[in-house]
């Protein structure tokens, strides 16, 4: 199933583009084919992330990198594990909803991967802190962060509780930034990595609600920065910010 998705190219103009579901191959500044492979063992598979800085180089995900999806339970997050999995990376599956999570590393697993489920809400920092200590605890690297786990509500964001705000932003706003510092440190001391920061059609063009597209327009800007600021830096990190449109989800 293919859905239309707007991509920000990072640095660039907007571009709107058809990509499946459950992405394989990932590009910072651009989403861009994989590249032709080169001899691989019986068995193993390829995916590739390009970041924007390592220029004619891409870095290769085969069997034994390692992804760390937030939100992984279900809708894209789900998807995207699924699709690493069968692209042969070992999965970090993170989430709130835990009897969800459970099954989705079950589901995941069954695709012939390694994989850790660690139940963790994104609006606490150390939560985060955790997940990151535990992905490594587990693996000992990790390549692709995909800050992903996103929630929405119907309240009224004018005369409704500002509870509704203060949840909305934690888990949209504050799981991106909790996920960038707490993996950034690890990612810049590799010679490859990749943060994939979901935001949202919202976060483009205002349409969904005052709270949540106030969250996905932060989500452009901070991963616009943080683009930047590898690229100043020089580090091997590559950024993507993902702005799908309506996707069936239990986001609601």
């Amino acid at each position: 199933m293919a859905a239309r998705i707007r991509i920000m190219r990072l640095g660039l103009a907007m571009k709107a583009i058809q990509i499946p579901l459950g992405l394989c191959s990932l590009a910072s500044p651009a989403l861009s084919p994989s590249r032709a492979s080169a001899e691989l063992a019986p068995g193993q598979r390829r995916c590739s992330v390009k970041p924007g800085l390592v220029k004619e180089a891409a870095v290769e995900l085969t069997a034994g990198k390692v992804a760390v999806v937030t939100g992984a339970a279900s809708g894209i997050g789900l998807a995207l594990a699924e699709r690493f999995a069968r692209a042969g990376l070992d999965m970090v599956l993170a989430d709130v909803e835990q009897p969800a999570l459970q099954a989705a590393e079950q589901k995941v697993a069954g695709l012939g991967v390694k994989t850790l489920a660690v139940p963790a809400d994104v609006s606490d920092e150390a939560a985060v802190n955790a997940l990151a200590a535990a992905a490594v605890d587990r693996f000992g690297a990790v390549h692709v962060v995909c800050n992903n786990a996103g929630v929405a509500s119907d309240a009224d964001p004018w005369f409704g509780p500002v509870s509704t705000w203060r949840w909305v932003l934690g888990v949209n706003l504050w799981g991106v930034i909790h996920g960038i510092r707490a993996f950034l440190p690890l990612l810049a001391a590799q010679r490859e990595s990749h943060f994939v920061n979901t935001a949202s059609a919202a976060g483009l063009i205002p349409a969904t609600s005052p709270a949540y597209d106030a969250a996905k327009h932060a989500v452009v800007a901070i991963s616009e920065d943080l683009y930047r600021a590898m690229k100043v830096a020089g580090l091997p990190v590559g950024v993507s910010v993902l702005c799908p449109g309506w996707v069936r989800t239990s986001i609601y």
